[in-house]
């Protein structure tokens, strides 16, 4: 699955880039129509024009491409060292691979000419006189510059101004906007590419936050109390066991994947009720926003679990909700006492962050206390130095009944795996991030650069800088906005098209990527809102006479 996504992420970053040459050339072209018409006007031909526009491209494209494939050797270069140092991958070794420095020759060759054929057709076909003007990107329709009554209901005039300039202007803000609906639909589908992908491999390798296992009677309360005092531990759960929890409501996907048990065998099937010790249940609950005084009494349902079934002529791992509860539901115990639900969630604690074998109901220490629990106890220990712990833990219990599995080795495996994954995945959030703010930059700061003339007459006419201010972040406000309703549903159905992709692999349920969606609508507008005031103020800071009879803009 991961393999499969990260083609599909390669195809959007190539996709992204192209894009992106593309409408550097484009405004490139859009700066110096003017030179295109003062030339025209002075005898140079169509053709004549358009070889100019192709050779620009070309020299652009013999400093570029070999630049990218040396930036690019380095950059791998760069990764395997880094892999190798933090996750110690030693058998990973630096290659330079012929076949794709020839792939990306020929990509940016083609990137280039079909990126330069339309800018080369624009600047040729432009009448030499709207050229010099540089009035043919504005279309001048009276049905078309009405302005809707909730804006200036809204905003004022400032809001109407602002409204008509980006109808006026919208093929130089054209590139824009779409750069942000880009950016924005890349995020988000992005952002749950990587929660997704997390998510996956947890449910393939598991999590291992500890690295010892400690199992050992409840009574030898002496030995257990000098072990959680040992200077190398830096964090436990310990857990006791109650089974359990009877005459559960099983949930339609349960039923669903079990069709073949026997109905009373899952009618009189049990589930484990367990505690966390003190300190653990407190950091539990902090992490599911809980309070003691409301959950001391009642049951934090872990409801998700992992079956293999049967589909599609091989073995797909299903990830679901076993059971059929919701927060203030009531559960009955074996010792037939019933405890509301405080909590239902996919959150675990210390110990159980790969136990996806069945559901857990967590409940206090002073709950487990009135409960006929387990005589074991489980300690579960994060160390910082795993075999002196062991020796430790060993001395102390001496002859006592007592389980040791020193986890250190496996639990380092795990973690390497996820620092490999994190590497790869945000290593491909940098890379488009890169490009994306690069683009809006670039399409931002010229579109200012372009407009100087019009901003210096609105000066000129008497217009103070808090209207000036105002109509800026107007019409800011106005293309973010226009971008994120466009770019987001964009990005939610890109997230869908990767959820069905691990689909395939792993079934699970397709969450809405709310926290991608509220990062990128947050980001936008401070990007924009940064760009557009550095852009503003370089324009504040020239002389209006200066910028109206300047003939370069």
């Amino acid at each position: 699955a991961l393999f499969l996504l990260a083609t599909i992420i390669i195809i959007i970053i190539i996709t992204t880039s192209v894009f992106c040459i593309k409408n550097s050339i484009s405004i490139s072209i859009t700066e110096r129509i003017k030179q295109y018409g003062m030339l025209k006007s002075i005898g140079a031909t169509s053709n004549q024009i358009k070889k100019n526009v192709y050779y620009e491209v070309f020299l652009l494209g013999i400093i570029g491409i070999p630049l990218g494939i040396i930036f690019g050797l380095f950059a791998a270069f760069i990764l395997i060292i880094v892999v190798q140092k933090l996750v110690g991958m030693s058998f990973l070794v630096f290659k330079v691979s012929i076949s794709s420095i020839i792939i990306a020759i020929i990509l940016s060759i083609l990137t280039l000419y079909l990126s330069s054929i339309k800018s080369a057709k624009i600047s040729s076909k432009t009448s030499p006189i709207n050229a010099i003007r540089n009035s043919s990107n504005i279309k001048l329709k009276k049905n078309k510059l009405k302005t809707p009554n909730f804006i200036n209901k809204l905003f004022g005039l400032g809001g109407v101004i602002s409204y008509k300039n980006i109808k006026r202007n919208k093929r130089k803000y054209r590139p824009t906007v779409i750069s942000i609906i880009v950016c924005v639909a890349i995020y988000i589908s992005l952002s749950y590419f990587v929660n997704t992908a997390f998510s996956t491999v947890k449910m393939e390798h598991g999590e291992r936050n500890y690295n010892i296992l400690l199992t050992t009677s409840y009574e030898n309360e002496k030995e257990i109390k000098e072990t959680l005092s040992l200077d190398t531990i830096n964090r436990y759960s310990k857990v006791r066991y109650y089974q359990g929890i009877k005459d559960v409501k099983y949930s339609k996907d349960y039923l669903n994947y079990n069709d073949d048990v026997w109905e009373q065998t899952l009618k009189n099937n049990v589930y484990p009720v367990i505690s966390l010790g003190e300190k653990e249940y407190q950091s539990y609950l902090n992490k599911l926003h809980l309070s003691y005084f409301d959950s001391k009494d009642k049951v934090i349902l872990i409801n998700n679990i992992i079956q293999t079934v049967y589909k599609n002529n091989k073995n797909i791992n299903v990830n679901y909700n076993a059971l059929d509860y919701k927060e203030n539901d009531l559960v009955t115990a074996t010792n037939n006492k019933t405890y509301e639900i405080v909590k239902v969630t996919n959150i675990r604690p210390l110990g159980f962050e790969s136990r996806y074998n069945c559901p857990y109901f967590v409940v206090s220490d002073e709950v487990m206390d009135t409960l006929k629990s387990d005589s074991n106890v489980s300690i579960f220990i994060k160390s910082s130095n795993a075999n002196k712990t062991q020796d430790d833990i060993e001395k102390i219990f001496n002859y006592k009944y007592y389980s040791l599995d020193n986890l250190d080795h496996d639990a380092e495996l795990v973690n390497r795996l996820y620092t490999l994954i994190a590497i790869f995945l945000y290593g491909f959030i940098i890379v488009i991030a890169l490009i994306g703010v690069t683009n809006i930059f670039n399409t931002l700061t010229t579109s200012i650069e372009l407009r100087k003339r019009e901003f210096a007459i609105l000066k000129s006419i008497a217009m103070t800088s808090k209207e000036f201010n105002k109509m800026i972040f107007l019409e800011s406000f106005f293309f973010c906005f226009k971008s994120l309703i466009i770019g987001i549903p964009i990005g939610i159905c890109l997230s869908y098209l990767i959820y069905l992709s691990f689909n395939q692999e792993i079934m699970f349920s397709y969450k809405m990527p709310y926290k991608g969606i509220t990062i990128s609508i947050v980001l936008v507008f401070v990007l924009i809102f940064t760009l557009m005031k550095y852009s503003v103020t370089k324009a504040n800071n020239s002389n209006i006479i200066d910028t109206i009879r300047n003939e370069n803009i």
